[in-house]
């Protein structure tokens, strides 16, 4: 039995990384269908290594795709594509229960890894301005020489905007039967992105958002981030001053998007607090970003112990949802940071524990 502790160690941007240590739960069954990059390297995808090329950390770049074709057939995922993208250093493997309640949904799902390089608040980005967080995400999604702080280097045929249409084109291909043509456009080959979902935990949250942000896609589902703000100008995070810093969102939070926010929702954890280098709760910054993104709806709603019929139900719709409850193990024994690496549901206590609130994110009519 393969096994887990998911240990909030600060993150990209703020956001949580996810280390390898002992706890309860079963690993996951392995992926339908999984891909390699010497699978897609006719159709523009040449890469072979997720992140730094100095990690040993084998269980990260070892798969690079996790794909599932629709088992259900609801009218909002029918015909839409659900992109994945996972936290820092987690295998795509420990969040299939989220792409399989999508694929129950009528989605195509695709996991999809992507170059990352640890922790960019708490190395790469401290002391540095907060522009430094969108040149590094411009980076990694289309391979943009924006800054020299990353060591991922990702240039263009391993950013996310290059595996995920050498992945498209390679399934169209292997699998013309199951419908990944519709995914872009016959003549031009260009992705179409408003026909896909992107959703992400943790890091991979900032990556759902900041498609969307050079992008129109059809919806965005945040667990647990983004977390693109410092808590001053500069990123200090000086600890044992909570409360007392601003928290300044990153500019392409705040810049002007071509997603609307109505397709916008997100889900975090009120105990999602900090690690001693950062001045601010995480779960601040999150509700920060999420506002400067406009999220819609009022204030944020509390899930617990809601159904999925409930708040598909409810008018307006919420667009932002918080969980307080202990979904880890015993309070006394763990640390509160690790309340938020159970927000994509892979717990010791209850695997599933937030497919209402998926659903509910996955299915809800804009």
């Amino acid at each position: 039995m393969t096994a887990f502790r998911r240990t909030v160690v600060g993150g990209l941007l703020g956001l949580a990384l996810l280390s390898r240590e002992a706890w309860a739960a079963p690993s996951p069954p392995p992926c339908p269908r999984q891909i390699e990059p010497h699978d897609t390297s006719g159709f523009g995808f040449v890469q072979g290594t997720i992140g730094d090329p100095a990690s040993n950390d084998k269980e990260r770049d070892s798969h690079h795709y996790c794909v599932y074709t629709p088992t259900g057939s609801s009218p909002v995922g029918h015909g839409h594509l659900l992109v994945f993208f996972p936290g820092t250093g987690a295998p795509l493997d420990s969040y299939q229960d989220f792409m399989i309640t999508a694929a129950s949904k009528g989605y195509h799902v695709v996991g999809l890894g992507y170059p990352q390089d640890g922790n960019i608040l708490t190395t790469l980005c401290k002391h540095k301005p907060a522009s430094c967080f969108g040149d590094i995400r411009t980076e990694v999604f289309d391979g943009t020489d924006k800054s020299t702080i990353s060591k991922v280097s990702a240039h263009k045929q391993d950013s996310i905007r290059n595996r995920l249409h050498a992945t498209l084109h390679y399934l169209a291909s292997k699998f013309p039967g199951e419908g990944w043509g519709a995914f872009f456009d016959g003549g031009t080959g260009n992705t179409l992105w408003d026909k896909i979902a992107f959703a992400g935990h943790s890091q991979g949250a900032g990556y759902a958002a900041f498609v969307a942000s050079r992008e129109k896609v059809y919806r965005v589902i945040m667990l647990s981030g983004p977390n693109d703000a410092c808590d001053d100008n500069v990123c200090t995070g000086q600890p044992g001053d909570i409360g007392k810093q601003p928290v300044k969102p990153a500019g392409w939070v705040v810049a002007s998007n071509p997603t609307p926010s109505k397709v916008y929702y997100a889900l975090g954890h009120t105990e999602d607090i900090a690690d001693a280098a950062m001045a601010v709760p995480r779960i601040q910054k999150l509700r920060r970003d999420w506002h400067e993104l406009g999220l819609p709806g009022g204030g944020p709603l509390t899930v617990d112990g809601l159904s999925a019929a409930h708040l598909l139900a409810l008018s307006p719709a919420p667009h932002t949802l918080l969980s307080s409850e202990n979904v880890w193990g015993d309070p006394a024994t763990i640390s509160v940071d690790d309340q938020q690496g159970a927000a994509h549901g892979h717990t010791a206590t209850k695997k599933v524990h937030y497919e209402a609130a998926w659903t509910y994110m996955l299915t809800s009519v804009n």
